[in-house]
């Protein structure tokens, strides 16, 4: 799955988890932890929806 987003726009939350590991932790470190919390708990839902 391609991540939406553009320079100017920034990336919504639910493209991070289809983003490099490298750029999506790089956008974490940088975001309060509640954000981080939320990304973690979409990834779970996602990887449990896939099984």
């Amino acid at each position: 799955m391609k991540a939406n987003h553009t320079p100017s726009k920034g990336v919504r939350l639910i493209d991070i988890p289809n983003l490099p590991a490298d750029q999506a932790l790089a956008m974490l470190a940088r975001m309060p932890e509640y954000l981080g919390e939320a990304v973690a708990k979409l990834c779970y839902n996602q990887i449990n929806q896939q099984r």
